[in-house]
């Protein structure tokens, strides 16, 4: 099965779908937090939640590139 098979049977999944779906509520949740937070150490933490999940859901259209070795 070609890579870009495998994203596009991965990305139609019903699972996968309701996963991305529960991470963009994640990330409203956060930026909620985020916006009433005062304490400094839990606002640097929630960013970086937020960013993570962010990396998630802006995942590239293609995929993750296939780690190819180098031959030689």
């Amino acid at each position: 099965m070609l890579w870009e098979d495998k994203v596009a049977a991965w990305k139609a999944d019903e699972v996968t779908k309701a996963f991305f779906a529960e991470i963009k509520v994640d990330i409203m949740r956060l930026t909620d937090a985020l916006i009433e937070a005062t304490d400094l150490d839990k606002i640097c933490r929630i960013q970086g939640m937020i960013r993570s999940l962010r990396g998630v859901v802006d995942m590239p259209e293609d995929g993750i590139a296939e780690h190819k070795t180098k031959k030689e």
